[in-house]
């Protein structure tokens, strides 16, 4: 398949994760069961949903009970979301759900760092990502990190927070091979790849055929980021396959195969075998 073709009806039977969707946003009440069917159909057949605050909790947990085989959630408070005066009382609701005997989550996330937009919070940026580290601890989950021009601080985090109990993925990873390197030097951590790896000048064809394949998990961030070829579209699940693709004409391998590493790398990472059958 050439790069940036759609995709045929074949690809039911290649099994895809897609490890960060936002399916659960405003952007997708129109048509959200269409959209899973169009998951269904590009072989999309499990999605990790990311938390970023208190107002998303509620719509995380209706596509957890909608489709309580392919939809797994995460708690976490996005670094965007992070605001003097309330990051202590989201972080503490969020906490609540997180621990709520009702639900299991597969990881801790959407955290981070993000100086895109404001960079006045990056002393409660940290403190909030040092909480909720813990709690990834404690709980023996993943931890899903958002960094938008702010490697070096997040480096910083994790260079003090690390240890044998953490592992994690950098979700939507926009970095260098120096960068993707020091990730991976922390143990048990992946890179997250999504639409981005489909840009020409998106930098991740000098980055993904020189890191081990075990370490690379799939993703879209959708409604965000899609991939060409519907770059400035509202990106969508189903777009993971697109995503898969990509990597395997960069692994030069075959999509079957590149579906089948970045699987059972998403099984690995989240213990998804915890939460669903074996298909």
């Amino acid at each position: 398949m050439r790069h940036g073709a759609k995709l045929p009806h074949y690809l039911r039977s290649v099994r895809i994760i897609d490890t960060h969707t936002h399916l659960y946003q405003p952007a997708f009440d129109g048509d959200r069961v269409e959209a899973m069917a169009r998951c269904e159909a590009a072989g999309v057949n499990t999605l990790l949903l990311p938390n970023i605050d208190t107002a998303s909790i509620a719509r995380v947990h209706d596509m957890m009970d909608r489709w309580p085989d392919r939809c797994f959630g995460m708690m976490g408070l996005h670094p965007c979301h992070v605001q003097q005066d309330a990051w202590e009382g989201e972080l503490g609701t969020i906490e609540t759900a997180l621990r709520s005997s009702d639900r299991r989550y597969v990881a801790i996330g959407e955290i981070g760092f993000d100086l895109h937009w404001d960079k006045t919070t990056l002393d409660i940026q940290h403190v909030a990502f040092e909480r909720q580290v813990a709690w990834a601890k404690e709980m023996d989950l993943p931890i899903v990190i958002h960094v938008r021009e702010a490697f070096d601080a997040m480096f910083e985090a994790l260079d003090s927070l690390n240890d044998s109990s953490l592992r994690g993925v950098v979700h939507c990873f926009t970095g260098n091979l120096e960068q993707a390197q020091r990730v991976l030097e922390y143990g048990d951590f992946y890179l997250g790849m999504g639409g981005v790896s489909t840009y020409k000048n998106g930098g991740l064809d000098a980055v993904l055929p020189h890191v081990p394949k075990d370490r690379v998990v799939l993703e879209t961030d959708s409604p965000y980021l899609s991939p060409v070829p519907h770059r400035g579209k509202r990106n969508e699940s189903s777009y993971t396959a697109i995503v898969a693709q990509r990597v395997a004409d960069l692994w030069q391998g075959s999509l079957a195969e590149t579906a089948e590493i970045t699987t059972a790398n998403a099984e690995r990472l989240f213990r998804l075998n915890q939460f669903q059958p074996k298909r």
